[in-house]
């Protein structure tokens, strides 16, 4: 089989396989999902930061192209700190107004202009969804040191609207993705029906746990794989 090409991933910690211990200290296990991928004739370089926002990952696309950025196919997951907001603020300001750290409609804006930009290079952008979240392990975590938790459930309204504000995020990418005709992997929709769901999603509520980074892992291997097996 001939070599399929490069596979550049700009991501977050999702794509790091990021996970926390009992400590709450995060650790990367990113080469232990990868290593399935040895067996493939590809090479995957791997761009995800933790704690990217989605401009941190325009920054990076940029940089890649103007050192000359040559691959087959470029996964761009971002999402997960973009729909995030400072706490301590919203704790402090329970009646005021907050902002995610990126607002959606320039999320979308700036995922259209990565995923053009990628295509200007000759590359196949493709698009996935986020992870699902536990609002109530992500409250938990977020609280742990004496942030008040009523203040924020105010803000909130209900707990819950954590949860449906990530999803927000991950539908827009969906209908972005279905809308330009540009490919996606609906990760959310590969562990959204299982029944151990609880037990995909890491004690801060907002990465997977190993179990789950598995699943997103053999889930990507299975759709590359057979991308190769077409191509050769």
């Amino acid at each position: 089989m001939s070599e399929f090409g490069a596979i550049y991933v700009y991501g977050d910690s999702i794509m790091k396989a990021t996970c926390p211990d009992e400590d709450m200290r995060y650790h990367f296990h990113i080469d232990e999902f990868l290593k399935s991928f040895k067996e493939l004739p590809v090479k995957i370089i791997n761009r995800a930061k933790f704690g990217a926002s989605i401009e941190k990952g325009n920054a990076i696309l940029d940089r890649d192209i103007e050192q000359g950025l040559q691959c087959k196919y470029a996964l761009v997951e971002y999402g997960g700190n973009d729909c995030n907001f400072n706490w301590q603020e919203v704790a402090e300001n329970p009646d005021g107004e907050h902002l995610p750290k990126t607002c959606l409609d320039k999320f979308v804006s700036i995922l259209d202009s990565m995923v053009k930009k990628i295509k200007s290079t000759g590359a196949t952008p493709v698009l996935m969804t986020l992870p699902p979240i536990d609002s109530e392990k992500y409250l938990r975590y977020i609280t742990r040191n004496g942030i008040s938790r009523d203040n924020i459930v105010k803000w909130l309204g209900d707990v819950d609207m954590i949860y449906r504000y990530q999803e927000y995020y991950s539908n827009a990418i969906l209908n972005y993705a279905m809308s330009s005709g540009n490919p996606v992997i609906d990760m959310r929709a590969e562990i959204l029906p299982r029944k151990d769901f609880k037990s995909l999603i890491s004690k801060d509520g907002i990465h997977p746990s190993e179990k789950g980074y598995k699943i997103i892992f053999e889930k990507l291997f299975n759709i590359l794989k057979n991308q190769i097996l077409v191509a050769a």
